[in-house]
């Protein structure tokens, strides 16, 4: 149980450390905004899943693959909405 909840903090810690640096290089855009929701949300699940095991639920045992590739995966989607999160309007027609 104990490598579970180390794999769920480093999970947390993987999306705060990404929150902040978005946080520092970026402008708050719609792309920061949906990373700081899923953010919120991992550091719930840490709670939620020390709740259950509190009250004697017997969960699997949590591996560190699926929270990476959910993690590559949310940045791919996301990337697009961080990298171009300002639109230069052209009323006048293409530069």
């Amino acid at each position: 149980m104990n490598e579970d909840l180390f794999i769920l903090m480093l999970n947390i810690t993987l999306y705060v450390t990404t929150f902040l640096f978005l946080l520092r290089y970026k402008v708050w855009n719609i792309g920061t905004l949906v990373w700081t929701l899923f953010t919120i949300s991992h550091i719930g699940s840490f709670f939620y899943y020390f709740i259950l095991v509190e009250l004697g639920f017997e969960l699997g045992h949590i591996r560190i693959a699926p929270f990476l590739y959910l993690y590559s995966c949310i940045l791919l989607c996301l990337y697009p909405f961080i990298k171009y999160g300002r639109i230069k309007k052209n009323y006048y027609g293409w530069e």
